[in-house]
This record gives C-alpha cells, structure tokens and sequence, in this order.
C-alpha cells in the first residue's frame, strides 16, 4: 500500500525530530563530561598546588581554569553547531519529500 504525501511529510519530520533528540542528547552528554573533566582538573591542580606551595598554585589553578573554559566552549560550540544543523536538515527532509511526492524538484515546482 502506497503512503500518501502527508504520511511521507510527518514520517520524515518524525525521522528530523529523531535525529535531533539525539543530537541534542549527545551535545547535553558532552557538556555534562566536559564539566566532569573540568572539575577533575581543578580537583588535580588543587592537589598539585598544594604540594608545591601557594603561589604555584594559584598558577596551576588559573591554568585549569582555562583550560576547563576551553573544554566547556568546545562543547557549547558543537551544541550549537547542533542546533544550527537541525532547522537545515529539516527543510532539506521536506524539500526532499515534496520533490519524491511530486516528481518535481524545487525549481521546476516554482516555474508551475
């Protein structure tokens, strides 16, 4: 039995919003471990500073503390770069259902 257009259409934005849960869960996990990694870098350099005196360890901290900044940016960066490719994606799913439904790709359906 033939799907009709509509079904094709929500069986698509089903397949887009799938997709994009995922990637939303992936982007959250990276976070939640690249905070993890941060605070297990200032837990170590804490240690550290304290065996090696104070001033030491105020270096060893401001230098976890960048580092963790970085790790926390990098993941923020790939959550938005998620979130950016997911309004892409689902207009090229529906671009592409449009044309398997009508035959017709999106140029020759705005010459109609």
């Amino acid at each position: 039995m033939s799907k009709s257009p509509l079904e094709i259409i929500r069986h698509k934005e089903a397949e887009v919003t799938r997709r994009l849960a995922s990637e939303r869960e992936t982007a959250v996990s990276q976070i939640k471990s690249a905070e993890q990694q941060a605070r297990e870098l200032v837990r170590q350099a804490e240690e550290e500073g304290q065996r090696e005196g104070a001033a030491q360890h105020q270096t060893v901290l401001n230098q976890a503390a960048l580092e963790a900044e970085a790790i926390l940016a990098q993941a923020e960066g790939r959550a938005q770069a998620l979130r950016n490719v997911s309004p892409v994606q689902m207009e090229t799913a529906v671009t592409q259902a449009m044309t398997i439904i009508t035959g017709l790709r999106p140029s020759e359906e705005e010459a109609i």
